[in-house]
């Protein structure tokens, strides 16, 4: 993935680094289906459960490594996903009066606007996440 930044000023190697730390919490289908990375929260701020655990929802998904990007049920961990090629990422909650709800996972190539306090250097930046190429 590529991040490409303008209207910098006072951008170091760490303030980088937290960035691109960032990156892989956007989607790059608008279905999430290939989505990989570490939003484990739903929409409704509730934890996400591990899909390979069946406590407090059981469900027919632990075993099934060839539904998830990952490669595994344990290597998607508790983070959201879409292995039944929903409409968007999702989770089992840990909550157990709510089964499962949706996740929030920007779709990559949106413009976000990032306003980073480092050090006491304030960079305003406009950031293109993703597979973006420069305009």
């Amino acid at each position: 993935m590529i991040l490409y930044l303008r209207h910098m000023s006072g951008v170091n190697a760490r303030m980088l680094a937290v960035l691109n730390a960032g990156v892989e919490n956007y989607m790059s289908s608008p279905d999430g289906r290939d989505y990989v990375g570490t939003t484990a929260v739903t929409t409704n701020g509730r934890i996400c459960q591990e899909w390979a655990l069946q406590y407090p929802h059981i469900h027919n998904l632990f075993d099934q490594d060839s539904l998830f990007p990952d490669g595994s049920v344990a290597g998607a961990g508790s983070y959201c996903r879409n292995p039944n090629n929903g409409i968007r990422p999702w989770c089992y909650t840990t909550d157990p009066n709510v089964r499962w709800e949706h996740c929030d996972v920007p779709l990559c190539g949106q413009l976000r606007y990032v306003t980073l306090n480092v050090l006491q250097i304030q960079c305003n930046l406009t950031v293109i996440l993703c597979n973006a190429y420069p305009r």
